[in-house]
Order: C-alpha cells, then sequence, then structure tokens
C-alpha cells in the first residue's frame, strides 16, 4: 500500500518473540529480501557510487566462532565497496540514517550510515534526496530487509530489545509486579540480558497540555483521528482516546487528548483499535515518528504512529514517516496506561507498562 506520495507506508512483521520489523523505507520497486542474523551482525558490506547497489551481511552464530553470510541483495553495480566492521563483542548496532531519490528513472536508497553503541559508519552513496534517521531507543538491531533490484530499493530493520543489567543494590527496591518481571529478564539469554525501561517516553514536542491518564486493569479500545488541519503535506495524528478497563471490570473512557477540526471530533478520518479482550489480546509495544508538520514554522506533533498487540499489528497511522522515530519495547510486557501533550495535535505519547 502506498502513501499519496508513492512512498511504501505499510511496513512488513509484527512482535516475534521480542522482534520488532520497521519500514521499510524508500518506494515499492523491486523484489522483496529480508535478513535476521543468527546471532550478532558483525560484517556489512556496502557497494555503491552515486546510489547504494546492493548490501551483503555475515554475523557470528550463537557458538561466537563461525559466520554466517546472508548472500547480496542488490544488483551487480556499484564501483566502490565499504565494508564495516563490528569487531567489539560489546559493540551492536543501534541506528541507521539514509536520503531516498529517484535515479535513473527508479527510486533508490541513495545513501546509508550506519550507528553503533561506539562508532558511526558512513554514509555510502550520495547525500541527495529526503532524509530519515532511525534512532533505536533500547534497542538492537538483529536483522534488515526492503526491496531491491538492479540498485537497493528500500530498506528496513528489525530490532530487538536491550534490557539492561540490573543491579543488585537496585534489586530490593523493586514492587513485587517488578520483581516478577526481574526473574523473567533474568532468565533471558546473556545477548538480550538488558532492562526495560516501565515507563517510557514521552516522545514528541515540548509544548501543548501535558495530561495522563493514569495505570489500570488493560485498555480495551484505541480511537486514533489523523488529518491536515488545513496544512500542506502528509497526514499527521491530530488526537487520541483510549477505552481502559477498571480494576472493578468496569469501563473508563479517557478525555481525547488533541482538539476536533472541521467539526469533527476526532479529526479528518478516525481509526478504531478494539483488542479482543475475551481473547487476552495487550498492547504490547508502540512506535512512530515525530518531527515539524509542514508549513507550521518548525511546530512538531506526533506524524504517525503505531500499535503492536501480542497478536497482531495496527498501522502505522498518519503518512508521515520521516523525522525523530520513537519506539517502546516490546518484552512480555503490557500497556495499562498513557500520557503525554497535546494542543491542535497529538504532540507527545509515553506509555505506563506492566511485566508482572
Amino acid at each position: 500500500m502506498l502513501t499519496r506520495h508513492g512512498f511504501v507506508k505499510v511496513r512488513t512483521g509484527s512482535v516475534e518473540e521480542g522482534c520488532i520489523s520497521i519500514g521499510p523505507w524508500g518506494r515499492l520497486r523491486g523484489e522483496p529480501w529480508a535478513y535476521k542474523a543468527n546471532g550478532r551482525i558483525t560484517r556489512i558490506i556496502v557497494r555503491h557510487g552515486i546510489v547504494i547497489d546492493s548490501l551483503l551481511f555475515q554475523a557470528e552464530n550463537s557458538n561466537g566462532l563461525a559466520l554466517e553470510s546472508s548472500g547480496k541483495f542488490g544488483g551487480p553495480g556499484g564501483h566502490l565497496s565499504d565494508e564495516v566492521y563490528i569487531d567489539d563483542p560489546d559493540e551492536h548496532l543501534t541506528a541507521i540514517t539514509m536520503t531516498f531519490g529517484e535515479f535513473e528513472g527508479q527510486p533508490v536508497i541513495q545513501s546509508l550510515s550506519f550507528r553503533t553503541n561506539l562508532n558511526k559508519y558512513g554514509p555510502y552513496g550520495s547525500k541527495y534526496g529526503t532524509s530519515v534517521s532511525i534512532p533505536i531507543e533500547s534497542g538492537v538491531i538483529c536483522g534488515f530487509h526492503g526491496r531491491a533490484g538492479n540498485y537497493l530499493n528500500a530498506i528496513g530493520i528489525y530490532v530487538a530489545p536491550i534490557i539492561r543489567s540490573f543491579r543488585s543494590d537496585i534489586d530490593t527496591s523493586f514492587s513485587k509486579g517488578q520483581e516478577s518481571a526481574l526473574a523473567h529478564l533474568k532468565s533471558t539469554p546473556s545477548s538480550m540480558n538488558l532492562f526495560v525501561q516501565r515507563d517510557p517516553g514521552p516522545w514528541g514536542a515540548q509544548r501543548g497540555r501535558h495530561w495522563e491518564d493514569g495505570v489500570f486493569l488493560g485498555i480495551k479500545q484505541v480511537l486514533l483521528g489523523t488529518g491536515y488541519r488545513g496544512m500542506t503535506g502528509p497526514a499527521v495524528v491530530q488526537g487520541i482516546q483510549f477505552e481502559y478497563e477498571q480494576r472493578d471490570g468496569k469501563p473508563f473512557t479517557s478525555p481525547w487528548h488533541g482538539t476536533p477540526w472541521h467539526g469533527k471530533p476526532f479529526g479528518d478520518h478516525l481509526h478504531k483499535i478494539e483488542l479482543d479482550s475475551a481473547a487476552g489480546e495487550v498492547i504490547a509495544a508502540i512506535e512512530g515518528f515525530y518531527g515539524p508538520v509542514k508549513g507550521s514554522e518548525g511546530f512538531e506533533v506526533i506524524t504517525s504512529m503505531t500499535i503492536y498487540t501480542d497478536r497482531r499489528k495496527y498501522g502505522p497511522f498518519g503518512e508521515n514517516e520521516t523525522g525523530t522515530h520513537f519506539s517502546s519495547t516490546a518484552s512480555g510486557g503490557k500497556a495499562i496506561g498513557f500520557f503525554g501533550r497535546s494542543g491542535t495535535y497529538l504532540n507527545a505519547i509515553g506509555v505506563h507498562m506492566d511485566y508482572s
């Protein structure tokens, strides 16, 4: 599915074993490709010239010795070849930056940079076109996907949670629910022995009125409005509302976080997410982008938002998947409340998580 600008809007993948698929960015051209590392990505070979011609990945297997290779994704060209070596066992991929546009009449990725927790590699290719930077908070890039033909046409990433080791002097201060989460996390393999923030966010702009829904037993429904507000450019998130389940089983509907537009209480387009509470469906993670609204002199809002449950993916809602990326971590918990800032639009959002 394409946006009105022709960019890929629907992402592939879902929340599976703590792994989230993000992207791809680029356009619907070429054949789909995907690579998930069986271990830690240690080498990336980038063939490029004016654009990115192809990528090849290698990873350490779980035994830390043998290398597995992805094979090449892309075409045979590229008069330059650069190799990213991730030698340090404590180094891992945390971000990518790209530009995309057109070359020889087709959409392509024009440049790529890779960032780890220790170093930056690139940019490779030429830095023309539309720029997107994807920093991953509390996560590690464990694979890539996209589309390719003679060139690299689109690229996305697979992200696994990073849960930092707990210090023993902190452990005793946790609540019973957090102790349960701690026991679960400590049983996680060492490659995933990292900390999950209990109340991640808020992500977004530092303007708008602060709002706080509180915490509840669970979430039954989400209403999310998107639209243009008379501005030029792609649709953004105009507001959001939640229906929660209280401890006594009764529903509670939050205020609408945002303002009406054109007489419509939910924005130009209303998206309804009804969770299957009978089957135990819960919100496991959220992710999206925030940045300025075109024509608003730097006024920043949530431009796109995707909601992941333990069963499926909803969204992305909003057409503008550029700007600053944010994501919570899918790590066996569930969302039990939201908070943020809003005014004319939804300016920022955060989530209360329960790991009990």
